[in-house]
C-alpha cells in the first residue's frame, strides 16, 4: 500500500475526488469478487461525502457497508455512529446496500467481542475494499485513544482478531473498533481531514 498524501482546494472538491476514488475501488472488488465492502467513520466529517455516496450509480446491492469504529449505545441515540450513517449514506440509491452493525446487544463492549468477531470474520473474509478513517484533535483515529488500556492490543500488529472494546479516557462511551490488523487490509485505505488543524496534528 502506498500513502499519497492529497490537498484540495475546497471540501467540494475534496468529497467529490474521494467519492469518485471509493465508487471506483467498489466497482472493481464487485466485478472481480462479486461483492465489497466499505468500513466508514462517524463524526461530522464525512457527512457531504456520504450525501454524495449516497446518489451515486453502483450495484449497492452487492456492498455491505459496516463502522470502523462504534460508540456502545443504542442506534437511536444521538452519538451513534450507526445512527449517523444510516440517515446520511444508507440511503436513495446507496439503500440497497446491507449494512453491519458493530453495536450488539450484549450489556458492555467487552462481551460485545464474542459476539461480533465471528459475524465479521465472515463478511470481511477477505481485505476491505474501502476503509475511511477520520482523526480527532487529540489525533486518536478509529477508536485507538491514547491512553486506553486496550491500546496497545487494538494496534498490535500480532493481533489477528477483527474488533477490539475500547475504554477511552477523554471522551465518553465504551467504544468498539475494528483492529488495526483488520484496517490494513484494506484495498483503499483514507484518512479524512477537513481542517488545518487536524492537517497539522496530523
Amino acid at each position: 500500500m502506498s500513502l499519497i498524501e492529497n490537498k484540495f482546494a475546497s471540501k467540494a472538491e475534496l468529497e467529490s475526488k474521494l467519492a469518485q476514488t471509493i465508487v471506483a475501488q467498489l466497482n472493481k472488488d464487485i466485478e472481480e469478487s462479486g461483492k465489497a465492502v466499505m468500513a466508514v467513520s462517524g463524526g461530522s466529517t464525512p457527512k457531504a461525502l456520504f450525501e454524495e455516496l449516497s446518489s451515486t450509480d453502483l450495484d449497492w446491492s452487492k456492498v455491505v457497508v459496516t463502522l470502523i469504529d462504534e460508540r456502545w449505545v443504542d442506534n437511536t441515540h444521538a452519538d451513534s455512529n450507526e445512527k449517523l450513517t444510516r440517515e446520511n449514506l444508507i440511503k436513495n440509491k446507496a439503500s440497497a446496500a446491507t449494512f453491519l452493525a458493530l453495536k450488539t446487544d450484549d450489556e458492555t463492549a467487552l462481551k460485545g467481542m464474542a459476539t461480533l468477531e465471528p459475524i465479521l470474520n465472515d463478511v470481511i473474509s477477505g481485505n476491505i475494499s474501502v476503509s475511511i478513517l477520520g482523526m480527532g484533535g487529540d489525533s486518536h483515529t478509529a477508536s485507538f485513544f491514547p491512553g486506553a488500556a486496550t491500546l496497545q492490543t487494538a494496534i498490535d500488529l500480532d493481533n489477528n482478531a477483527a474488533c477490539q472494546s475500547v475504554t477511552p479516557l477523554t471522551a465518553p462511551h465504551e467504544r468498539m473498533t475494528l483492529t488495526r490488523t483488520r484496517i490494513l487490509k484494506s484495498n483503499f485505505l483514507a484518512v479524512h481531514i477537513t481542517s488545518d488543524d487536524k492537517l497539522e496534528v496530523f
